[in-house]
């Protein structure tokens, strides 16, 4: 640190006297400068006076002869007049109309001129105007004699007052201040010293926090590495959980993607933050985890499902909590998960949470995912079009539903474009190997009148199958109490067989005991196929009944059962 400045450093005295002279020329320049300014004012003034005064009388001496037109004699007098005044340069009479009378002119050698106009009138007639130019230079040489005097004097001011200021700080003032300066730059000089030893600790000190430093960012990459690891495994795991979910259930799988960018669609109509918004559509995501832990006996039922089946349901917005409550980067969206299926009047699971004691954010979930639901075609229930799903979450706004919520909700997903065939059905060949747990016939193997139910269901929206024939065992009671159950199973068995092997394309039901159905692709009719042609049935005393349905009009049919399958027609 320097104690002085670089001026101090710099000082000496005879920079001190230099300065005061200059600031004592400076001052009597500006004061000779006043000086000739007004001396040439007042010197202006007396010539410009003394030619007006000239004018004056010039004017009075041509009056007369102007008067009597006299015009040789005004030339004249113009002329000697002139010649007799050196400062003249130029001296002109002019006429009311313009011409010029007389003129005396001399040659023009200096730019210091003036001119003084006077006109002569009698009685206000305006008889002639005197125009005369005068030079001032004898004038100016005066002035320019005066500046030089005041410069001269100016000079002679300062030099003496810089050598009596010379002597007097010099001994009076000027030395102890040298001093003070030389013992100042001296301390200056050890403070230099210090600070340098300073400066090289703090630079050794720098060097090893800059080491600490580095290594602590290393430290925190490596951590910042771990956790990213980390997380990464976390999704992979949660994310695997959730495509084995999907793998279990078709419905699941497209279903949380949907409800997923409704939610974003809802949030954002209704003003909730981007962070917000985010994690509402993760939580979306993830809402149906917990249903890793449902059986599929429950999860993959066709129909409606039972009491208990209900209960087991309901377990999985629990288990989906408690499955992530456990993880920290997923432990903000457990309560929205916990409660989406909430009721806004209380009637909801798992807490029966009421009203606003509803996150939020589940609100929103609860509506969005109640739309995809309403909007996908189940195995028991068909899906609903846009303008009667709308319909419905306005009739349950207040009920089921945040009535805000519905109300930001129905704008937004009157845009949306819904796929064109979102189903339940099973479409590749593992779903329909898992859906057969719960539609294959125990005796036969052949598909039961549930899963028949199902694909007429099905057949009405896309029209892959023309054709049902229904074939009625008839007499099997009676062949039973002769023979016995296990063998009337047997002829079933193979009847079923047989039915394969004749329809290796068709689809084979086998319903409500003694009811067989075959749909196909293409039309074919069994009513005329004789009961002998079937080896199975062949000396048994069982006939079939035989009905033809055509599948390829547009008609609607529902399946009942009287003493054996009728398909009764909703044309």
């Amino acid at each position: 640190m320097n104690i002085l400045s670089p001026s101090i450093r710099g000082f000496t005295y005879n920079r001190v006297i230099i300065a005061l002279v200059a600031v004592m020329l400076v001052t009597l320049a500006v004061i000779d400068s006043a000086i000739i300014r007004q001396q040439r004012d007042s010197i202006m003034r007396e010539v410009r006076e003394r030619a007006a005064m000239e004018m004056e009388q010039a004017a009075t001496s041509m009056t007369e002869p102007l008067l009597k037109y006299q015009f040789a004699n005004i030339e004249q007098f113009i002329q000697r007049w002139a010649m007799g005044n050196h400062e003249v340069v130029n001296f002109t009479a002019i006429t009311p109309s313009g011409h010029i009378l007389t003129r005396f002119q001399r040659p023009i050698t200096s730019p210091h001129r003036f001119t003084v106009e006077k006109n002569i009138a009698l009685q206000e007639r305006h008889l002639l105007t005197l125009v005369l130019e005068k030079d001032y230079s004898h004038a100016e040489a005066l002035l320019s004699q005066l500046k030089t005097r005041l410069f001269l004097a100016s000079i002679f001011i300062s030099a003496a007052l810089g050598t009596t200021l010379w002597f007097v700080f010099r001994f009076l003032a000027i030395r102890p201040l040298e001093q003070e300066v030389s013992r100042r730059r001296q301390a200056e000089l050890a403070l230099e010293e210090v600070n340098q030893q300073l400066e090289e600790r703090v630079q050794a000190r720098t060097r090893e926090i800059s080491a600490l430093l580095n290594q602590e960012i290393r430290h925190r990459e490596a951590l910042t590495r771990l956790t990213a690891e980390r997380t990464a495994n976390y999704e992979e795991t949660i994310f695997t959980f959730v495509d084995m979910i999907e793998q279990r259930d078709t419905y699941t799988a497209g279903h949380t993607g949907r409800v997923a960018e409704y939610c974003r669609l809802i949030a954002q109509a209704m003003g909730i933050s981007e962070s917000e918004t985010t994690r509402l559509y993760q939580a979306a995501i993830l809402h149906d985890i917990g249903k890793i832990a449902t059986p599929d006996a429950v999860l993959l039922k066709p129909g409606k499902l039972a009491p208990l089946d209900r209960e087991l349901i309901k377990l999985h917005a629990s288990a989906g909590y408690h499955m992530l409550s456990g993880i920290a980067m997923y432990k903000d969206l457990t309560e929205i998960i916990h409660h989406h299926h909430e009721r806004y009047d209380g009637e909801g699971y798992p807490d029966r949470l009421q009203g606003e004691d509803i996150p939020l954010l589940s609100r929103i979930l609860t509506v969005a995912d109640a739309f995809d639901a309403m909007t996908t075609n189940r195995i028991y229930k068909p899906r609903k079009d846009l303008t009667a799903t709308l319909t419905e979450l306005r009739l349950l706004g207040g009920k089921q539903f945040d009535p805000k919520v519905v109300a930001a909700a129905i704008p937004v997903l009157e845009g949306v474009q819904l796929p064109e065939s979102i189903s339940q059905t099973p479409i590749t060949d593992m779903e329909k190997k898992r859906f057969s747990y719960f539609f294959n016939d125990r005796i036969t193997g052949l598909y039961n009148e549930d899963y028949l139910k199902i694909v007429l269901q099905d057949n009405q929206e896309h029209y892959q199958y023309k054709c049902l024939n229904i074939l009625h065992l008839q007499n099997v009671q009676e062949y039973n109490k002769r023979q016995g159950w296990a063998k009337g199973n047997l002829i079933f068995t193979q009847f079923a067989g047989e039915l394969q092997k004749l329809f290796p394309d068709a689809k084979l039901f086998r319903a409500y005991g003694n009811d067989f159905a075959v749909i196909s692709r293409e039309t074919c009719s069994l009513e005329s196929r004789n009961p002998d042609s079937f080896a199975s049935l062949s000396g048994t005393g069982i006939t079939i009944a035989v009905q033809h349905i055509d599948l390829a009009t547009e008609t609607q049919y529902t399946i009942d059962k009287l003493e054996k399958i009728e398909l009764i027609s909703e044309r």
